[in-house]
């Protein structure tokens, strides 16, 4: 080609993208925004983003397009949690989608949630609950009351709720939730699942345990027939044997912990850390119920396993020496809790340190055995060191 044409070219080139129409601008940084935001490269989907809200600012503010540019940028601000930017786009969004549709469309529906969401993580209680309500609102009379988007808006007020303290209207709305999606998912679906944890989840800071307990159980069924042997199967029990705890309702969560203990060990190996918590949560419930002798060598066996696998020196390891110095103080077998006692404190004392709360019940622990052995002036020691902590901590 001839060097005389090259310049030529570029002119026309450059030509091309001057003459490129408003149009083909917004086309051209939405898709380019998208992609970067797919690749979680959020500086460059910021800066396409903005230049498509450039470009869709000649569409007029009753052009979707310009709510569609607004959205994308502030989702990227919502993102990099800049919310203080996320907001009034958001509301921009809004307000151009009225304009060019009605203040009850359900194309609001996804805009006015985030906007929710960036007012909530902002502490913008009251203003994050009209909005949901105003969501609530739209999708009930466009969807109707039995639809998903519905469930999702009644999700959300509840969240609300929990957040405002009234457990006992988050319930109420969860339960709604919860009908529509027996309704449309089926009983045993991952999420009539999950929506009973969070139903449960609710009962419990209401107090309302033997409510709670029933909608574990209810997640933990579902939980084992949709995700068998998982983690979430683990988890679950977890949460189910909380609540039988609290009742001290003992010899139900020891059968629950013993089967997540023998799942991981299965999954996992025998060795590995998550069985030695599972472990721990076998003796614990063991030594409540009175049974030391059972709980005894699963804790020293789950030591053996945090040693190897998480390091001699891991918080972890400090905590289960704890568990063990006060099963053989509860034993009064002062002479076994002692090394165990003694090294739980010099563990936490270097992982999690001297101002952490475990600390300080570990020393009191340790000072505890040395008093029932008549070492009462090193017990005084110990317990003078953990109050001028605690005022240190308090600022006294």
């Amino acid at each position: 080609m001839s060097r005389t044409l090259l310049p030529l070219i570029a002119l026309l080139f450059v030509a091309s993208l001057a003459s490129a129409s408003p149009s083909e601008d917004w086309d051209r940084h939405t898709t380019a925004g998208r992609k970067a935001f797919a690749s979680r490269d959020y500086d460059e989907a910021l800066k396409e983003f903005t230049l498509a809200l450039k470009a869709g600012e000649s569409f007029g503010n009753k052009d979707t397009r310009l709510a569609a540019a607004l959205d994308h940028l502030a989702t990227v601000y919502s993102v990099k949690k800049d919310y203080a930017k996320a907001e009034p786009l958001y509301r921009r969004a809004v307000a151009v989608v009225e304009a060019a549709y009605d203040k009850g469309h359900p194309d609001l529906i996804g805009t006015l949630q985030s906007l929710a969401m960036v007012c909530r993580a902002q502490n913008k209680i009251a203003e994050a609950q009209a909005l949901y309500e105003r969501v609530h609102t739209i999708a009930e009379a466009t969807f109707g009351k039995e639809d998903d988007r519905t469930a999702v808006a009644l999700n959300n007020l509840a969240a609300i709720e929990g957040l405002k303290g009234d457990h006992t209207k988050a319930a109420d709305y969860l339960e709604r939730a919860l009908t529509i999606r027996l309704k449309s998912a089926g009983a045993e679906s991952e999420i009539v699942g999950q929506n009973c944890t969070d139903l449960a989840n609710t009962f419990v800071r209401a107090g309302k345990l033997e409510q709670a307990l029933k909608y574990y159980e209810k997640a933990l069924a579902i939980t084992q027939k949709t995700q068998p042997n998982k983690p979430a199967v683990v988890e679950a029990i977890n949460r189910l044997c909380a609540v039988h705890d609290a009742l001290k309702q003992f010899d139900k969560s020891l059968q629950l912990y013993q089967v997540a203990a023998a799942m991981l060990e299965k999954n996992l190996g025998a060795e590995h850390a998550m069985v030695a918590t599972a472990l721990i949560k076998v003796a614990n419930t063991y030594a409540a119920m009175e049974k030391y002798d059972d709980a005894a060598p699963l804790f020293l066996r789950a030591l053996k396993i945090q040693e190897k696998a998480l390091g001699m020196q891991d918080a972890e390891v400090g905590k289960t020496c704890f568990s063990i110095g006060r099963l053989y103080l509860q034993q009064r077998k002062f002479a076994e809790a002692e090394p165990y006692c003694k090294r739980s404190v010099m563990v936490l004392q270097k992982t999690v340190g001297p101002k952490h709360p475990f600390y300080a019940v570990a020393v009191l622990n340790y000072a505890a055995m040395l008093e029932s052995t008549g070492r009462a002036d090193e017990a005084n020691k110990l317990k003078k060191l953990i109050e001028q902590l605690q005022k240190q901590g308090d600022g006294k």
